[in-house]
């Protein structure tokens, strides 16, 4: 057998095995692109997924950031002031009203714990250090007084916030400036308080009046017997002078339990003042005051009620002279105010007497308050309320040792 003979099998061989490589080649190409059709519909399907993934994320976030920007418009409308404070107590949020309340910027205060909220208006304010210093939860209360350092009463309370940034439990403090509503309260309380003691007063009077109509009777009779003798007749006067005094004290009790109920008529200031001052010209000489006066031309006729208006200026001039006991000056002027948009006066009553102190001068037209051991606390407070009754206002400026000014505006 030659040598191409024997090499002829093997061919067949070669060819057998590499048909058989080729058909397997050929199913495993099928089987891949079998495979790769499987995927790529996979990875289309996936996109499918993915792109429906993204977006439902895209609605969750446009209605995120719509709640959010809700969140911040509501809490920009709200009217009490909010702080959210992150939970190592930074404060980390504040509304409008907040940054109102408290006189800072939100900017200025984040980072910053609450003592340094409240010390930017409200340091030292009563009841304060307790809602500082508690590390529980507040509830509803009320900080500050009327006639504390800051004459200013909050609302206040703190309440949980859960997940705030991932630093454990942050709060939120609630704070809304309740002061007008203290005042009403505290109004409305004196009211109530005024009402029986008014009604106790007006018994009261009627019952010494006219036992002491009788003794001012008899002491000028006996003063008319008594003129021939100076000296007894002297303290017939003085008998009847205090009887006169007292009748003022009890008229001052009956105006002010009764209210003022003012019957306006055009009237001259400077008329009624000048009936006032002589009524209490002799204690003036007495202790030697000197007064002076100016009443503006434009200002001095009023729309009034004359008669309530005599009790005012006789209350003023009582209460200056009686801050004089050694004598000073009272001052009384009266000049032409605008009162919202419209022409009245402002009548100003200055003494160079005692003055007062922060605290008597918060509670002088409190009805009853007086500084004075023979004082009934009625003056100061019958003319407050005949001058809130004419539709005015009245306050006073003072200091110990330096006499007080008493301001009053009236509309015309």
């Amino acid at each position: 057998m030659t040598e191409p003979e024997q090499n002829l099998p093997r061919s067949d061989a070669d060819s057998t095995l590499l048909r058989e490589a080729f058909e397997k080649f050929i199913v495993t190409g099928q089987m891949m692109e079998k495979a790769y059709l499987a995927l790529q519909e996979k990875v289309e399907q996936l996109n499918l997924e993915l792109e429906k993934k993204n977006d439902e994320l895209s609605l969750q976030l446009a209605a995120t950031e719509l709640a959010r920007d809700q969140l911040s418009d509501v809490l920009g409308s709200l009217q009490v002031a909010v702080v959210v404070f992150d939970g190592d107590g930074r404060v980390a949020r504040l509304n409008r009203a907040a940054e109102t309340l408290f006189g800072c910027a939100e900017s200025a205060m984040l980072g910053r714990g609450m003592d340094a909220l409240f010390a930017v208006r409200f340091a030292g304010m009563d009841g304060l250090h307790r809602l500082l210093a508690t590390g529980q939860l507040v509830p509803e209360t009320e900080v500050g007084q009327l006639n504390g350092l800051h004459s200013c009463v909050l609302r206040v309370s703190t309440h949980l916030m859960r997940g705030m940034d991932g630093a454990g439990e942050g709060r939120i403090l609630l704070a809304e400036d309740i002061t007008d509503l203290a005042l009403r309260r505290r109004d409305a309380a004196r009211s109530d308080r005024l009402t029986a003691m008014g009604e106790m007063a007006v018994q009261i009077v009627h019952e010494i009046r006219n036992p002491m109509g009788s003794i001012e009777l008899f002491a000028s009779m006996l003063q008319r017997d008594l003129a021939d003798q100076p000296q007894h007749a002297e303290l017939a006067k003085k008998v009847q002078e205090g009887i006169r005094g007292l009748n003022h004290v009890i008229g001052n009790l009956l105006s002010f339990a009764k209210g003022a109920h003012p019957v306006r008529d055009l009237v001259d200031l400077e008329e009624l003042f000048h009936g006032a001052l002589s009524d209490l010209e002799h204690q003036i000489e007495r202790q030697q005051i000197k007064v002076t006066e100016r009443f503006d031309a434009d200002a001095r006729f009023i729309r009034l009620d004359a008669e309530l208006w005599r009790q005012v200026l006789l209350n003023m001039i009582l209460n200056a002279v009686q801050a004089m006991p050694a004598g000073g000056e009272l001052a009384v002027c009266c000049d032409r105010e605008m009162i919202d948009g419209r022409p009245g006066a402002k009548l100003v009553i200055a003494d160079t007497g005692e003055g007062m102190s922060a605290d008597v001068r918060d509670r002088i037209f409190h009805p009853f308050f007086t500084t004075k051991d023979r004082g009934t606390g009625l003056g100061l407070a019958l003319v407050h309320n005949i001058v809130k009754a004419h539709g005015g206002a009245i306050g006073v400026e003072t200091a110990p040792g330096r006499g007080a000014t008493f301001t009053i505006t009236l509309p015309g």
